[in-house]
C-alpha cells in the first residue's frame, strides 16, 4: 500500500463508485449505507494504490537503470579496450 501514488483514471473510477454507493443509499432510504462511501472517499483523498501479486512499479524502473547503467559501463569499457589496441 502506498500513499499519493493514485492515477487520475483510479481516481475518477472510485469517486464515481462512491457517488453509487451514495444514491443507492439516498434511493433506498437506508442512509446508514452511505457510511460504504467513507472509506472509498479516504482512498481518494490519500491516494492510496494496492498492488497485488505484483512489484510496484518504482522498484522495476529502479532495476531497469540499473540494468541499463550496467550496460552502458561494460560499453564503454569494451570501447576503451579497442581504442587501446
Amino acid at each position: 500500500m502506498k500513499l499519493f501514488r493514485l492515477n487520475f483514471a483510479t481516481l475518477l473510477i472510485r469517486y464515481y463508485l462512491m457517488m453509487v454507493a451514495v444514491i443507492l443509499a439516498g434511493f433506498s432510504g437506508n442512509w446508514w449505507l452511505a457510511l460504504i462511501a467513507l472509506p472509498i472517499f479516504m482512498s481518494c483523498l490519500t491516494g492510496v494504490t494496492f498492488t497485488i501479486g505484483r512489484k510496484s512499479q518504482p522498484e522495476t524502473v529502479r532495476r531497469t537503470n540499473e540494468a541499463s547503467t550496467r550496460a552502458l559501463e561494460e560499453k564503454e569499457e569494451e570501447e576503451e579496450v579497442q581504442a587501446a589496441a
